[in-house]
């Protein structure tokens, strides 16, 4: 009998720590979609070009360099944004 309790009590806990690893998951997701917005927001406010350092101090208040070039990197791949540059300091612009 305490077999079958001691199962049953594993799987709950498999369970909840699932249901705990996917709220994690969603939330990290949203955030990273709402960071791109952000993003595209910023570009497309202005008719000019931003480097990437500009776009990362507007918006991450120069905390996450790799996470924002990661994002502009992704945002090009989706045809959002262009970057015009091939420097170290990239400028990228909204594409129309």
């Amino acid at each position: 009998m305490t077999n079958i309790i001691n199962f049953f009590a594993f799987i709950g806990l498999l369970i909840i720590l699932l249901f705990i690893v996917t709220l994690i998951t969603f939330y990290l997701f949203r955030k990273r979609k709402l960071d791109k917005i952000k993003i595209i927001e910023y570009v497309y406010k202005e008719e000019k070009a931003f480097s990437t350092h500009n776009i990362n101090e507007a918006i991450f208040k120069g905390k996450k360099l790799k996470y924002a070039i990661n994002l502009l990197q992704e945002l090009e791949k989706e045809n959002l944004i262009i970057n015009i540059s091939t420097d170290n300091n990239s400028l990228w612009k909204y594409n129309n």
